[in-house]
Protein backbone atom coordinates (compact mmCIF):
# COMPACT_ATOMS: atom_id res chain seq x y z
CA UNK A 1 0.00 0.00 0.00
CA UNK A 2 1.61 3.14 -0.84
CA UNK A 3 2.88 5.23 2.34
CA UNK A 4 0.78 8.25 2.13
CA UNK A 5 -2.60 5.60 2.46
CA UNK A 6 -0.65 3.51 5.45
CA UNK A 7 -2.12 3.29 8.93
CA UNK A 8 -2.04 6.73 10.92
CA UNK A 9 -2.67 7.57 14.44
CA UNK A 10 -6.81 8.69 14.57
CA UNK A 11 -5.57 11.83 16.05
CA UNK A 12 -2.85 13.06 13.07
CA UNK A 13 -5.62 11.76 10.65
CA UNK A 14 -7.96 14.49 11.92
CA UNK A 15 -5.95 16.77 12.14
CA UNK A 16 -4.78 16.23 8.69
CA UNK A 17 -8.13 16.12 7.65
CA UNK A 18 -9.49 19.25 9.48
CA UNK A 19 -6.21 20.97 8.28
CA UNK A 20 -6.77 20.00 4.46
CA UNK A 21 -10.54 21.38 4.85
CA UNK A 22 -8.82 24.79 6.76
CA UNK A 23 -7.16 25.50 3.47
CA UNK A 24 -10.50 25.60 1.52
CA UNK A 25 -12.76 27.77 3.43
CA UNK A 26 -12.64 30.47 0.32
CA UNK A 27 -14.61 27.07 -1.69
CA UNK A 28 -16.24 24.99 1.11
CA UNK A 29 -19.31 26.17 2.11
CA UNK A 30 -20.50 23.58 4.71
CA UNK A 31 -18.73 20.52 5.94
CA UNK A 32 -21.59 17.87 6.09
CA UNK A 33 -19.12 14.68 6.65
CA UNK A 34 -19.78 12.58 9.83
CA UNK A 35 -17.62 9.57 10.46
CA UNK A 36 -18.95 7.10 12.60
CA UNK A 37 -16.35 5.33 14.97
CA UNK A 38 -16.45 1.85 16.02
CA UNK A 39 -13.34 -0.84 17.37
CA UNK A 40 -13.22 -2.04 13.95
CA UNK A 41 -13.97 1.03 11.63
CA UNK A 42 -14.56 4.52 10.42
CA UNK A 43 -17.21 4.95 8.24
CA UNK A 44 -17.01 8.66 6.51
CA UNK A 45 -20.84 9.61 5.12
CA UNK A 46 -21.84 12.96 3.88
CA UNK A 47 -21.27 15.81 1.51
CA UNK A 48 -18.99 18.86 1.21
CA UNK A 49 -21.02 21.94 -0.32
CA UNK A 50 -18.99 23.93 -1.76
CA UNK A 51 -19.05 27.04 -4.00
CA UNK A 52 -21.69 27.47 -6.83
CA UNK A 53 -23.91 24.37 -6.06
CA UNK A 54 -20.65 22.10 -6.43
CA UNK A 55 -20.72 19.04 -3.77
CA UNK A 56 -18.01 16.49 -3.03
CA UNK A 57 -20.03 13.52 -1.77
CA UNK A 58 -17.62 11.24 0.36
CA UNK A 59 -18.54 7.17 1.19
CA UNK A 60 -15.08 6.61 2.88
CA UNK A 61 -14.23 3.06 5.24
CA UNK A 62 -11.80 3.21 7.59
CA UNK A 63 -10.19 -0.02 9.34
CA UNK A 64 -9.27 0.73 12.83
CA UNK A 65 -6.72 -0.91 14.77
CA UNK A 66 -4.80 -0.58 17.89
CA UNK A 67 -1.25 0.09 18.55
CA UNK A 68 0.39 1.13 22.05
CA UNK A 69 -3.19 1.94 23.06
CA UNK A 70 -3.91 4.12 20.56
CA UNK A 71 -6.38 4.15 17.18
CA UNK A 72 -5.14 3.92 14.41
CA UNK A 73 -6.99 4.20 10.67
CA UNK A 74 -6.08 2.94 6.80
CA UNK A 75 -8.21 3.45 4.25
CA UNK A 76 -9.81 0.49 2.55
CA UNK A 77 -12.75 1.59 0.16
CA UNK A 78 -13.60 4.78 -0.70
CA UNK A 79 -15.57 6.82 -3.10
CA UNK A 80 -15.44 10.84 -3.72
CA UNK A 81 -17.74 11.94 -5.87
CA UNK A 82 -17.79 15.89 -7.46
CA UNK A 83 -21.25 16.90 -9.03
CA UNK A 84 -22.58 20.53 -9.87
CA UNK A 85 -26.72 21.17 -9.16
CA UNK A 86 -27.74 23.15 -12.27
CA UNK A 87 -31.38 24.45 -13.17
CA UNK A 88 -31.10 21.05 -15.59
CA UNK A 89 -30.49 18.56 -11.99
CA UNK A 90 -26.86 17.40 -11.52
CA UNK A 91 -23.71 17.51 -13.58
CA UNK A 92 -21.70 14.87 -12.27
CA UNK A 93 -18.44 16.27 -12.84
CA UNK A 94 -15.71 13.43 -11.35
CA UNK A 95 -15.69 10.26 -9.33
CA UNK A 96 -12.72 8.46 -7.59
CA UNK A 97 -12.96 5.41 -6.24
CA UNK A 98 -11.93 1.50 -5.44
CA UNK A 99 -15.78 0.39 -4.50
CA UNK A 100 -16.06 -1.61 -8.21
CA UNK A 101 -13.28 -3.20 -10.27
CA UNK A 102 -12.94 -2.09 -13.67
CA UNK A 103 -12.50 -4.20 -16.90
CA UNK A 104 -9.15 -4.04 -18.05
CA UNK A 105 -7.54 -2.35 -15.20
CA UNK A 106 -4.81 -3.88 -12.93
CA UNK A 107 -6.58 -2.87 -9.69
CA UNK A 108 -9.82 -1.12 -8.25
CA UNK A 109 -8.51 2.40 -8.10
CA UNK A 110 -10.02 4.51 -10.51
CA UNK A 111 -11.33 7.82 -11.66
CA UNK A 112 -14.17 8.79 -13.85
CA UNK A 113 -14.02 12.22 -15.44
CA UNK A 114 -16.57 14.37 -17.38
CA UNK A 115 -14.74 15.85 -20.63
CA UNK A 116 -15.07 19.27 -21.77
CA UNK A 117 -17.88 17.61 -24.95
CA UNK A 118 -19.63 16.11 -22.12
CA UNK A 119 -18.21 12.17 -22.79
CA UNK A 120 -17.28 10.79 -19.60
CA UNK A 121 -13.97 9.01 -19.37
CA UNK A 122 -12.74 6.25 -17.03
CA UNK A 123 -9.23 5.94 -16.15
CA UNK A 124 -7.23 3.42 -14.11
CA UNK A 125 -5.42 5.42 -10.78
CA UNK A 126 -3.92 2.73 -9.23
CA UNK A 127 -2.48 1.60 -6.08
CA UNK A 128 -0.03 4.13 -5.85
CA UNK A 129 -1.92 6.93 -6.58
CA UNK A 130 -4.96 7.04 -5.88
CA UNK A 131 -6.17 10.55 -4.21
CA UNK A 132 -6.78 11.66 -0.54
CA UNK A 133 -10.00 13.75 -0.17
CA UNK A 134 -7.49 16.95 -0.18
CA UNK A 135 -6.41 15.92 -3.94
CA UNK A 136 -9.94 15.49 -4.79
CA UNK A 137 -10.87 19.07 -2.79
CA UNK A 138 -7.90 20.68 -4.72
CA UNK A 139 -8.21 19.45 -8.02
CA UNK A 140 -12.69 20.22 -8.08
CA UNK A 141 -11.39 23.74 -6.75
CA UNK A 142 -8.79 23.89 -9.59
CA UNK A 143 -11.52 23.61 -12.04
CA UNK A 144 -13.91 25.80 -10.11
CA UNK A 145 -11.10 28.92 -10.11
CA UNK A 146 -10.15 28.28 -13.56
CA UNK A 147 -13.56 28.36 -14.87
CA UNK A 148 -13.73 24.86 -16.21
CA UNK A 149 -16.86 24.10 -14.38
CA UNK A 150 -19.06 26.90 -15.58
CA UNK A 151 -17.96 26.06 -19.13
CA UNK A 152 -18.76 22.49 -18.12
CA UNK A 153 -22.03 23.67 -17.20
CA UNK A 154 -22.81 26.00 -20.02
CA UNK A 155 -21.93 23.11 -22.55
CA UNK A 156 -25.01 21.04 -20.62
CA UNK A 157 -27.58 24.11 -20.53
Amino acid sequence: MAGRHDWLSWDQYQAAHYGNLEGFTHFIVEDRLNPEISDLLVIWDGVLLCADGIEIFVDKTQDVRRRNGRREVRTRRYSYQAILRTGHGPLRLVRYDNAHEWAGHADGHHRHVMLDDGAERVEHVGEDAWPTLGDVIAEVEEWWRSGRIANLAARQS
